[in-house]
């Protein structure tokens, strides 16, 4: 699929080069819990080119947290380790990051769009919103509420990252839109039950590098010496 941006994720995003920051233990927790969906799908690769989907049940997990905790480094961290140890499982995969509303108002939802794909990954859930108030019912929560149910019935893996906190942000917004409760029922089961949220804490990486740069700079300044003439 031209959407498909799986081979375009940056090499040097691995699991060696993520550092948490000090103190953010959530940052070590969250490092440690997609090595370790990374390995597992390592394990279950024979699996997936036995029957393409080994899969028992959907699963979906969010990683949520401000901008420059590291969501998508750990994401593109977790292609790049399954991909390194099992080239051909790049093929069972499929990576989002154009705006998700977008490319689904676009593609439906189904086994169709997908087609061989069913380890699914969306970067940036929702960026091109400034806060979960401006989600709009009749388009972002529907989408995420059709895909979540096609995960559920085609046992796809998802996994997505967001700025919003989804248990207590999104998911609120899709059980207002929500009458009858069925998608909101099968996002608490897939969130809770078979995967989860991982919040990421901390602070923006970006913010520590621009304090990083104004130190060393004063301190050449500091350092530097001077020479009068005349």
């Amino acid at each position: 699929m031209r959407d498909n941006e799986i081979n375009n994720i940056r090499p040097k995003s691995t699991f060696d080069t993520y550092a948490p920051q000090e103190g953010a233990q959530s940052q070590l927790e969250v490092k440690q819990a997609m090595l370790d969906l990374a390995n597992n799908l390592i394990a279950a690769s024979q699996g997936y080119y036995e029957t393409g989907n080994p899969l028992q049940d959907g699963a979906f997990f969010i990683l949520s947290s401000p901008p420059g905790r590291g969501k998508t480094h750990l994401m593109e961290a977790l292609i790049n380790h399954v991909s390194s140890a099992e080239p051909n499982m790049i093929n069972y995969m499929f990576l989002l990051k154009r705006s998700f509303t977008t490319f689904t108002i676009a593609s439906e939802i189904s086994p169709l769009t997908f087609r061989d794909k069913p380890i699914i990954f969306i970067d940036d859930l929702f960026s091109q919103h400034q806060s979960v108030d401006t989600l709009k019912g009749a388009t972002d929560i529907q989408k995420i509420g059709e895909l979540i149910s096609a995960a559920y019935d085609n046992r796809w893996l998802v996994v997505t990252t967001s700025n919003f906190p989804f248990l207590e942000g999104v998911l609120p917004k899709i059980a207002q839109n929500d009458t009858v409760g069925r998608v909101t029922s099968r996002c608490k089961e897939m969130l809770t039950a078979r995967a989860g949220e991982f919040i990421l804490d901390g602070r923006d990486y970006r913010d520590i590098i621009a304090e990083n740069t104004k130190r060393d700079r004063d301190q050449r300044k500091r350092t530097t010496p001077t020479i009068t003439f005349g």
